[in-house]
This record gives C-alpha cells, sequence and structure tokens, in this order.
C-alpha cells in the first residue's frame, strides 16, 4: 500500500451479469455461482451479518439466519472473485466478478477500509465482537486480535475498477470486497 493507503494496479479481470432472479432462490443461484468457501456480508434491512459461506450454505454468529426477504445486499467473496447481489422490485440482480482470470485489463485502485471498532473478544465458535464503547459491534468470523484506535485495526480490502469515459475522465465502475486484513496481513 502506497503511504495514502491506495495502490493503483492493471489487473486482468471479467464481470459477468447475472438473469434476474426470485428471492427464495439466493442459495440455489449463489451455490451454482460460487462453489467453495469464502467470506459473507449481508445487508438487511435492520442488520449487517458477516460470516462465512461453504459452498452450500452460510454460518453467522449465534446461528443467526439469513431470510431472503430481508436481504437488501450481499457480497460473498475470496481473494480471487465476488459474488454480489442486491433487491429489486421482482427479486435480484447481481454479477459475478473475478480477477486474475482470462479477460480484458483493468485499472484497479486497491484500498483497505477500516472497520469500525477499537476493541476486540471472543464471542465463541469461531467469532470475534469487535465493538466501539459507544455500541456499535460487528460480529466476525475470525479469532479475536489486538486492535486499538491507532494503527492495529481490522480493514476490508476492496478492489474499485476504473472505467474512462470518451473525454478519457475517470470514474469508479465497480466495487469488490477482496479480504478482511489487519497490519497488511490476510486473516483467515
Amino acid at each position: 500500500m502506497k503511504t495514502n493507503g491506495l495502490e493503483l494496479k492493471h489487473i486482468g479481470t471479467a464481470s459477468e451479469p447475472m438473469k434476474e432472479f426470485a428471492a427464495g432462490d439466493l442459495r440455489n443461484v449463489l451455490a451454482d455461482r460460487f462453489d467453495g468457501n469464502g467470506f459473507v456480508v449481508a445487508y438487511l434491512d435492520n442488520r449487517v451479518l458477516i460470516g462465512r459461506w461453504n459452498g452450500e450454505k452460510f454460518s453467522f454468529h449465534d446461528d443467526s439466519t439469513l431470510n431472503d426477504a430481508y436481504v437488501q445486499k450481499i457480497r460473498v467473496f475470496d481473494r480471487n472473485r465476488e459474488f454480489l447481489a442486491w433487491r429489486t422490485h421482482q427479486g435480484f440482480k447481481g454479477r459475478i466478478r473475478k480477477d486474475d482470470f482470462q479477460g480484458e485489463g483493468a485499472d484497479v485502485v486497491i484500498a483497505e477500509q477500516a472497520l469500525a471498532g477499537t476493541r476486540m473478544e471472543k464471542a465463541g465458535d469461531g467469532f470475534s465482537k469487535i465493538f466501539e464503547t459507544s455500541g456499535a459491534r460487528l460480529y466476525l468470523p475470525f479469532e479475536p486480535i489486538s486492535v486499538d484506535s491507532k494503527k492495529n485495526r481490522i480493514f476490508i480490502k476492496t478492489h474499485n475498477y476504473v472505467e474512462y469515459n470518451h473525454m478519457n475522465q475517470a470514474t469508479y465502475e465497480d466495487c469488490r470486497f477482496v479480504e478482511f486484513t489487519a497490519g497488511g496481513e490476510p486473516l483467515e
């Protein structure tokens, strides 16, 4: 990473839009399109769930369940790809993006976004609670590490894809989650 926290790279990438699908088909579509393990971040109507996907099912802290009717947006990702779906009036739309695979090259701004939380403690079943004294908290699917309000933070690494218009002005055309990190190292 550069001193400003951003890094520009040119990588191979491919993005494939998905046909709209019914809310009740989310797990089936995900299982067909994202085999193997990954992290999941689900934005629900009333909260955010962070957990793991094993190719067939989700696991969240305290065995929380994911009801498709409350999903606004969901990201399932690993270092090389991301499944992104968002709610529409008829169901879900989405896309699959793969990096370092066959596909057109793209300029990508790599960034690390700090998660809210300067304290962390074990929450059981391989999860940790990261929180602020003000009450904000997230449950993350890995064992606790030392965090503070300075340099020891947990981040989510993102790839932000640059697109150029006819006047060669740059804008971000997509963003994908890559991995959770701490101190520049991936968290498993």
